[in-house]
Parts: C-alpha cells; structure tokens; sequence
C-alpha cells in the first residue's frame, strides 16, 4: 500500500488518510519536506531535553489513570509551547521530552526560539505545580539545551520510520538535562555564545558527563535581557557609513605621483570591501577598471587569475566583449602592447587560451618560458598605462587567487621601473601578506547609527516596527552583509505572513547568520533545492550545463529550467556572471557553505562522482575540463584511481609553466589518493599512475634542486618498473640527482649500468628517446669527470641515434662544443656554438639561444677575440634579461668581468665579480660561487692583494672538493698558488702546483697542468733556479699553445723571457719578448703590455 508523510510528525500514514492518525495534520497539502525526509541530511539544529521530576513519589499516593492524566495535561502545556514557538516533538520517553528547534523545518533565529520556549516551559512548570485544589506539589522540569550538526531523516524499521536525528549534540543535550537541578536550564557554551546577545546566563560550570573524555562548559539560562541591557556588537560592514574610507580611496585613486599604486582594502567577511571599491570606481571618472575576481576555483590551478585577467584585457581592447577570443584575434589586440616579441605572445597566449584551443609551451626550457610570461605580463601592464592612465585593474577576493598569478604580479609591481596600472585589491582578514601593497585601507564595523540607516534604505516603505529594526541592529553587529541577510529573511517572512494593514510587522530576529540560509533554502520546493545542491558541489561558481547533466545522471525528473533559474535569481540565491552566461555565482559565499554543509556525506560523493562525470561529457563536447577541477571532484567521490590520474595530469601541466610547488603538490596528492584505498579494481592501472607521480616528481625535484627527494621518487620509479625501459629512466633520473649531488663517479656507475638495459636494435620510439637521454648524460658526465676524449666518443655515438629533435641536436652541438673548447679547439667550439645558436633561433627556444650565444663569447674570449667575445656575450644577456633568468645573468656578469680586468678596468670587473657572486650564494648555486671567487681571487692577486686572493681561492676550493667537479678543482688551484707567489709563500706555492701535477684525478685536466707547469717555473725562477724554470715555462707554453690559449701562452712567455735573460740567452730572450707583447697587442689585453713594457725596461728584474 503507498504511503504519505505526514507534514508535522513525519508519521507515514496510508495514501487514502487525509489527516494524520498521530497529530490531525491535513495530509491533503503537498509538503516541501516530504520528499527530503526519507533521504535526510545534515542539519543545524537546536535540541532540548525536558525530564519531569516528582511524578515517581505522586505515583505512591494516585491511581494510574490520575497519574496518566496528569502527565497528559503536563504534556499537553509543555508540548503547545514548543509547537507555538516553532520547534517539533521529536518524542515523548516516559516522563521526558525531546523536541527540535530547525528540522524538519528550519527558522532563522532557532536557538532564539528554543531559549524562548524553555523559559516558557519552566514558566509553566511553576504555574502547574502550585495550581490550588491540585495534588503536583514536587513536580518541576529539568532542560538541557545544545546545538550543533545532526543527521536529521527518517530512521527506523520498514514497518515503522519515523523522523529524528542523531549525533553527539543530541548526546550532550541529553546529559545537560539530567545534569540540571529541577526548575532550571543547562545550556552549552555553543549554545550561549549564538543567544547571548539576548538572554542572561549564570556563571559557567565545569561538569564532568557521561560519554564525555572531557569536561563540559554549561551555563544556567536565566531569563531574557530587558531591551536597555541588550549588548551591541562592535564588528561589520556595508556602504552606508563608509563615506571616509570612499573619500581616502578616490584619492589615493587620483594620486598620479605614483609609479606603481597597489591598494588593499582589508577587513572580515560582509564588512563591504567590494562594495567601497565599486563605489569609488563609479565615482572616479574617467576610469577604465579591468575586473578580475578570485574564487575557491581559481586558487585551485596555476595562473588561472592572470587567464581571467589577460582575457578581460584583450575583451576591453578590442571592444568586442561577447566575441570569442582566438589566437589570430589575441595576438592583433596584444602585438601593440607587447611589441615585436612572438615568443613572448606565445607565452602569453598558453596563459590567455582557453582549454579547448590548442596551444604548446613556448620554450623546451620550463624556466625561460615561466620568466618569459612574467616579463610579458609586465610589458603588457606597462603598455597599458602608458596608453590609458585610467586603467585600474580591481582584483576582488585576492586572498583566493593562485599562487603562481599572485606571485607575477608581485614581482612586476616590487620591480617597476616605469608606470603600471593601478590595482585595487579586496583582502579578507589576515589571509597573504600585505607586503605587495603600496596602501591599505581597514574596514571595521558600521556604527549603530549607519546600521540603523542601512536597515531604513534596505527596508524601504515596508512598515517594519522599531523594535525588530533595533533587533536587526543589534543581531548584525554593525556587518552589511549580515544585516542584508536578516532584512532579507524577515521581508520573506513578511511577505508570507502579513500583518494587518496600517500595523506595524514585528517579528523574531534570526540569530545567526547560518540560521539565515537554511531557513532561505528550507522555503524552495524539493526540486530547486536539489538542483541547487548540485550546483553547490561545484563550489560556489558553477555551470549551468553541468548542473544539468549532472542533475540528469543522478536520475532527477525532467525540470523547467528557466522557471528554476528565474526562481533561484529572483530569491537572490544565485546570480549569472558577467562574461559567460552558462557561468553563475552563489550571490554568498555562506549561502553555498550552507547548501553544501547539509548533504549527508554519501550524497556527496554521489553528486561529485555525477558532476566528475558531467564535466566528463563536457570535455566530449568541445570544453575541456581542467585536470585540477576533476582531480577535486573525484577525490570527493572517493574514486581514488580517477583522482590520482587526473592530479598527476595537472602536475604535469603545473610543471610546463615551472609551477613547480603545485606540480609537486599534485603529484603528492596522486600518490596520497593510490594509497587511500587498500585495493584497486585495477592494479596495473594504479601501478601505471604511481609510475608516472613518482617519475615526474623526480624531474620537478631535480629542477628545483632537492636531489635528496629527486633520488627518492627515482628509486621508488625503479622499484615499479616493469620494462627495461621504465628500468633505464630510472637509474637515468637516479644518475641525474647523484650527478648534482655531486658524486660524479657513482653516477658514472649507474648510467652504465643503465646502458646495458637499452636494446640499441630496437626502432622503439621509448627505446630511442631512453637511449639518447642516457647517452647525452654519459656524456656530460664523463666531461664533467675530464675525460675529454671518452665524452667525444660518446657524443659521436648519440649523433648515430636517429630521430633526433631540434632539442637534441642543440644540446649535443652545445657539449661537443664545450669538449673541442676544453681541448682548446676553438675554431671548431666557435663552430659548434654557432651551429647551436642557429638552430635555437630557428625553433624558438630563447634558454637555448643565450646559452649557445654564451659559450661563443667564452670561446672567441679564450682565443682573444675580445670585441668577438662581447658582442656574444651581449646578446646572451639581452635574452636572458627579457626572461629574468637570475642564475644567467649572473653569468653574464663573470663573463663581463673577465673582460673587464682583461682590459685593465680593475674598477668595473670587480663590481661584476661581487654582483656574480651574491647572486649565486643566494640561489645556492655551487659551481657559479666557485667562478666567481676564482675570478675575485685573480682580481686580487692583479692588484696587488695576495692575501684576500689566497683567502678567496680558499673558499672557492672550500665549494669544489665535494662537487666532483675536477676542471674547476684543478683551475682554483692553480690560482692559490699564483697568490701564494704574489705572497712571497714559494714553498707553499711549490707544494701546491705539485698537487695538481701528481694527482691522478687532476692530470687529465690540461689547462689545470699548463697553469701548475707555469707556476713551477715562477716559483723555479724566484729562487735562481733558472735552467728549472726555463724547462717548465718551455713545457707550459707548448701546452697553452696546443690548448689555443692565446693570452696565457703570451703571458707564460714573459716569465720564459725573463729566464732566457738571465742564463744570458739575451737573443731568444728578445724574441720571446717581441712575440708575446705583439699578441697582446692584438688581442687588446693592456694590463700585460704594461708588464711586457716594464719587462723591457728591466729585463733581468725578478
């Protein structure tokens, strides 16, 4: 037989009933809550406990039926005035009561009614007990009050369900109760703080309950506040009352002495941040804002702010706001703003594109291409403000934007050279830093007399009396929204329950800001409130089409549509946003928190994995969602798989735009997620993803320089593999973090090992990609280890790989370059960079081009082609200047010292050194430090102060005995030893040149042996050791020359001219002397024609 639910109990009654048995309710109505019952949900609810005591001694002394009818007509009393003041008798347990304030049916002010009806029942107790002619003498109630989050729904057999709730606030309500003395009430502290305000409650009591690990704050409630006691709060916001705070804004505004304006307008939720800045902006004429807010959405995914804002920017210039945005159209409107720059739009345009527009990553290097956007986000600000003075860019709710937006437009505002738009930021609370902030304005609360103003214009002619006004004053605190809010639900209530014409309404004030919402969401049909759940699960921005869809798979009835949205709009729940009309917002942030709270957590899942799925069908049809949206949803659902792979997608897109903490973030997550269930449905799948987390996590972590984590995901990765593929990548990102780590042999080890398990005859595209990787780091490390002639061998075998990309060819023309360098070929080095440089331009990578155009600086420098050399090493620097690359342009200062002191400009090559080297110990960079305290030493030694020299060389070997590195190793120590004979240290200097020439390690490295041999001759020719000197100068000369060292072979030749002089070889002497001053001459390097000069003067001088 069908049922019906009855509207009041909840009792279910046969379907041909048209009352109900338990209550008399008509059952005829519709009830909006008969549909929800069954399911239940998760509610705020208020829960009294009222036990009667004195029935059990009056039961010696009556008959049944006199103790029956007493109780009947106790009930009776204490039941009306919870049925009068809005509450439902959830029960009757013998002599107790237990009765619910805000389910089934939720009011705005629920703790306020229940504090009402429990002073009324001890009320009535009293009255009842002492009725004359009457044996209740004794009998009194105890009430115990608390509220918090209950499941509330159907519960019970199939042969009987009936409406309650459960939850540990029930619990504590009950042991309130019997905690109580008989004629009082024992409230909770939770429960005080929402009704305080109000009601007057005794001083807090420490009990000790039942079920409860701790003790229990509880309160007597005593009586209610006399009107002139009530306390006002001293918190809030809206606009009314915010005439300073518009004035200081509009002028900051029009402040045009600033370069740069970044204003912050601080202050809690609802206080009107949004509000005064849309205010002043209306006021401020002419102005041009570009408004791009925040939400929980975009904080989710890597730039998706600066997308919004670089959208609106191209919307507002090309006045066309409803067209769609395409690449050739983007690149018309923005080309005038960014100049000539492709690469830098390409950049732009992966930002600004939509996701379902094709689009690749600019750059093979993730580091020039995330500094490439930066610098174009800046062009683009600049360009703006130079065109249009009245640009503002308005960033509302700041605090929920992505990191990565936050941090572009830090650095371009904390770095502006030249003016930028002004911004006007709305911060809640403490949320980020105010660092970015050239100005900050606090909202605080609105006074009672701006409260009381806005409660007048917001209730218009609505005869609304003084008292529920001062009531609104009062429960608002002086916060906008809040008093909106409360306006709006009592304008409700009036609307359903007029008062008669010419009174004035009053009515109960809500007491809590969530009582509020439920109580708004408790007046729309079953329908519309489930079509809004599921937009809620979206978060509170959400689409329509995917609300529909979803609504569709989770099998709800056919709906119209309009009438839902024009119902929901009209009762300002949601709103459309500006750009898309499939876009709608919650028009509160609570609203959604309160929508979303009450689904019961396997609805949740339920209504995530249906919107997961909607999205799903959504990308079929031409709009891709992004992986962050999906990862969210379906780790809500709990279908673990699905979140892992689609968290490891969105690292991998993080990790493109070097977003490298959210990439690591998601790849956590992924792995997080694979561990969450104990077994899948799938285990090669959940082997595949943990594969792909750990294998790109390795990649980030090796970026970012934490070698440590690098080499544990690698070896988790090996430890997975199940291919000799997956197996050779791994030991080859396992290599790569031990390489940086420093331990060049051991990585040597492991690429070799790693060889071996690469099948050369496979035509495998996974073969040949693993095969070339392995043997480009074989390669790079056995250069690094200065095995010159091993790393050649190795870089002809990488060139017998086919299919190689533009990539590759650039970084293996670029490591040959640098062996033929090394072995001081330097025509052919020359070539190779140029070859590099080339095909860089050719394919767009701006990482490659400044490295390559680098390294044809180092060469032309090396064979002292110094104006060669600077205009290389110019050109990398412009490149790396558009891109920012900090670890470059650091570089680019060592190069331009060297030739700065090679010159003689001691002066400008030592502010070159000291930038280098600061730059390099703030980013950690080993080697760079090293370069650059080498050089510092040589600057030294050159200006006469061997000590700071040995004392740098010191600390620059100090860097390199752990790095591996022996080239550089083998150079800085050579270098001490120059210092130690400047210092007059020859024993010392002589023991330090023989450590090179006898360590095994270090004889491999032929410029490290040139500089020991020549420092052998020095120390040789300062203790008139002269036949002993010429043999090393000699051997030290024939070595820069087979290096092409050009200007170390002509310096070495002064000191060999000097010991031809004095063993009285006056001709040879000359002749040495002639050919080394005429190469210096050349080559422009005027500090040691001034010693060959003084050589002349005083060729037997020591």
């Amino acid at each position: 037989m069908s049922k019906v639910t009855c509207t009041h109990c909840f009792a279910e009654m046969p379907e041909a009933f048209s009352f109900c048995g338990y209550c008399g309710t008509s059952l005829t109505t519709k009830d909006v809550q008969s549909t929800r019952s069954e399911a239940g949900d998760l509610r705020d609810v208020t829960i009294l406990f009222a036990d009667l005591s004195g029935f059990t001694a009056l039961s010696e002394h009556l008959s049944p039926e006199q103790v029956r009818d007493l109780m009947d007509a106790c009930f009776e009393g204490l039941g009306g005035i919870v049925t009068a003041h809005g509450g439902h008798i959830d029960k009757y347990i013998g002599d107790s009561i237990m009765a619910l304030f805000g389910a089934p049916i939720a009011h705005d002010d629920d703790p306020l009614r229940a504090a009402e009806a429990a002073l009324a029942m001890q009320a009535f107790m009293r009255t009842f007990s002492s009725s004359p002619g009457e044996s209740r003498d004794g009998i009194a109630a105890r009430i115990g009050l608390n509220c918090g989050t209950v499941f509330a729904g159907a519960m019970g057999a199939s042969a009987r369900r009936d409406y309650s709730v459960l939850g540990d606030a029930v619990n504590l309500a009950s042991r309130l109760e019997s905690a109580a003395e008989p004629g009082t009430i024992l409230t909770s502290a939770d429960f005080k703080r929402r009704v305080d305000m109000r009601f007057a409650f005794g001083p807090p009591r420490s009990l000790t309950l039942k079920g409860k690990a701790r003790a229990v704050e509880a309160y007597e409630l005593l009586h209610e506040r006399s009107p002139s006691l009530i306390r006002h709060g001293q918190d809030g916001e809206p606009f009314v009352g915010r005439h300073k705070e518009l004035e200081a804004l509009t002028r900051l505004l029009g402040d045009r002495s600033a370069t740069r304006r970044w204003i912050e307008i601080r202050g809690p939720l609802g206080l009107g941040k949004t509000r005064l800045a849309n205010e002043a902006l209306a006021n401020f004429a002419p102005v041009r804002p570009i408004f791009a807010p925040s939400s929980t959405a975009t904080a989710r995914r890597p730039f998706t702010l600066l997308r919004r804002l670089l959208q609106t920017i191209w919307r507002d210039l090309s006045g066309e706001p409803q067209q769609a945005i395409n690449r050739d159209g983007f690149f018309e409107v923005m080309r005038p703003l960014t100049g000539p720059r492709d690469r830098t739009l390409d950049a732009i345009w992966y930002v600004a594109a939509p996701d379902n527009h094709d689009k690749a990553v600019a750059d093979t290097d993730t580091l020039t291409f995330r500094l490439t956007i930066e610098s174009g986000v800046g062009h683009i600000l600049a360009a703006l403000a130079a065109h249009e003075q009245n640009y503002i860019l308005f960033l509302d709710s700041f605090d929920q934007a992505d990191d990565d937006t936050r941090d572009v437009l830090k650095r371009a505002y904390e770095s502006a050279g030249q003016p930028l738009p002004a911004v006007i930021t709305t911060v809640r609370g403490d949320a980020i830093p105010a660092r970015t902030a050239t100005d900050q304005i606090d909202l605080g609360a609105l006074d009672n007399m701006a409260a009381h103003a806005l409660v007048q214009a917001l209730t218009g002619s609505a005869s609304i009396s003084e008292q529920t006004q001062s009531d609104i004053v009062t429960r608002g605190g002086g916060v906008p929204l809040f008093i909106c809010e409360l306006v709006r639900a009592i304008s409700e209530d009036l609307r359903d329950a007029p008062s008669p014409p010419g009174t004035a309404n009053h009515t109960i004030v809500p007491g809590s800001l969530l009582s509020v919402m439920v109580s708004r969401l408790d007046r729309l049909d079953p329908f519309t409130r489930r079509f809004l759940a599921i937009c809620s699960v979206q978060g509170p921005e959400f689409s329509l089409s995917v609300s529909t869809r979803a609504w569709a798979l989770t099998g709800g009835e056919r709906i119209d549509l309009d009438t839902v949205i024009t119902t929901l709009s009209d009762r300002q729940l949601i709103t459309a946003t500006k750009d898309d009309a499939e876009q709608y917002l919650f028009t509160q942030v609570l609203m959604h928190n309160a929508c979303y709270e009450q689904l019961l957590q396997r609805d949740r899942r339920h209504l995530h994995r249906s919107v997961a799925a909607a999205l799903c069908d959504e990308s079929g049809s031409g709009r891709p969602a992004p992986p962050e949206t999906l990862a969210h949803h379906y780790e809500c659902a709990e279908q673990w798989l699905e979140a892992a792979d689609h968290n490891v997608c969105a690292g991998d897109q993080a990790a493109e735009i070097f977003a490298n903490s959210g990439a690591l973030m998601r790849y956590a997550r992924a792995l997080k997620a694979l561990e969450e269930s104990a077994s899948h449905a799938d285990p090669a799948r959940a082997r595949e993803i943990e594969r792909g987390a750990h294998g790109s996590a390795a990649r980030v972590c090796l970026r970012v320089g934490n070698y440590p984590s690098a080499q544990s995901h690698a070896a988790r990765l090996l430890a997975l593999s199940d291919t000799p593929v997956q197996m050779a990548e791994a030991m080859r990102l396992q290599a790569a973090a031990i390489t940086l780590s420093g331990d060049l042999a051991l990585s040597a080890r492991i690429l070799t090992q790693a060889a071996t398990t690469v099948d050369v005859t496979s035509a495998d595209p996974k073969w040949t990609r693993v095969r070339r990787d392995i043997a480009l780091d074989r390669a790079e490390v056995t250069f690094l280890r200065g095995h010159n002639h091993d790393a050649a061998n190795l870089i002809r075998e990488v060139r017998r790989i086919p299919d190689a990309s533009d990539a590759d060819r650039i970084r293996v023309d670029i490591l040959e370059g640098r062996i033929a360098h090394a072995n001081g070929q330097f025509d052919d080095a020359s070539r190779l960079y140029s070859e590099a440089y080339n095909a860089a331009r050719h394919c767009g990578s701006l990482s490659e081009e400044a490295a390559a155009a680098n390294y044809m600086g180092n060469a032309a420098r090396d064979a002292g082609r110094y104006a060669e050399a600077e205009t290389s090493f110019r050109r990398a620097l412009d490149v790396w200047t558009q891109t920012g690359k900090t670890e470059s342009i650091a570089g680019a200062h060592n190069n331009l010292a060297n030739l700065a002191m090679s010159r003689g400009d001691d002066g400008t090559a030592s502010h070159h050194y000291g930038q280098a080297l600061t730059t390099f110990k703030t980013i950690g960079h080993t080697a760079g430090c090293a370069i650059a305290l080498m050089n510092l030493a040589i600057l030294a030694n050159e200006r006469g102060n061997p000590t700071h020299a040995i004392t740098c060389a010191d600390e620059a070997l100090g860097h390199l005995r752990t790095s591996g590195n022996q080239a550089l190793l083998g150079v800085a120590t050579v270098i001490k030893g120059e210092a130690q004979i400047e210092a007059g240290l020859l024993s010392g200097a002589r023991a330090t040149f023989e450590s090179v020439l006898t360590c095994s390690t270090l004889s491999a490295q032929p410029l490290a042996i040139a500089g020991a041999q020549r420092g052998m001759g020095r120390v040789a020719l300062a203790l008139g050791e002269i036949e002993t000197a010429r043999q090393s100068l000699d051997q030290a000369v024939a070595q820069y020359a087979a290096l092409r060292r050009v200007q170390e072979e002509a310096r070495t030749k002064l000191y060999l001219a000097q010991a031809l002089g004095r063993a009285g070889r006056h001709s040879e002497a000359a002749s040495t002397l002639h050919s080394a001053r005429q190469t210096l001459r050349d080559i422009g390097a005027e500090r040691d024609l001034a010693r060959s000069a003084n050589l002349v003067l005083n060729p037997s001088a020591q």
